[in-house]
């Protein structure tokens, strides 16, 4: 038996107990039932913007580690220029 069967049928008994008619006692566990629906739709949508998010959080970091490389090679240039820069200016100090 599920636990939502199982639920609502210790609310029929409950509701029964307080002597409300078959009429209201229909009405209530309609409305659980339809909003145990509206929470299961819910919680499916979240999941799956959760996933959503996932996926462009890892597709963020990947284009980050990305530029980051780019950057570090950039600046890799340029010492490296920079290092034939200052060996250019030594030789025309010798020469000098």
């Amino acid at each position: 038996m599920s636990m939502v069967f199982w639920e609502s049928a210790q609310t029929f008994v409950n509701l029964v107990g307080l002597g409300l008619k078959s009429e209201k006692i229909k009405a209530v566990l309609d409305t659980v039932e339809k909003n145990e629906l509206n929470v299961k739709i819910g919680m499916e949508k979240n999941l799956l913007s959760i996933k959503e998010i996932n996926k462009q959080s890892k597709i963020i970091n990947m284009e980050q580690d990305t530029i980051k490389s780019r950057i570090n090679e950039i600046i890799n240039e340029i010492e490296e220029a920079n290092n034939h820069a200052n060996e250019h200016e030594k030789l025309i100090r010798l020469e000098v």
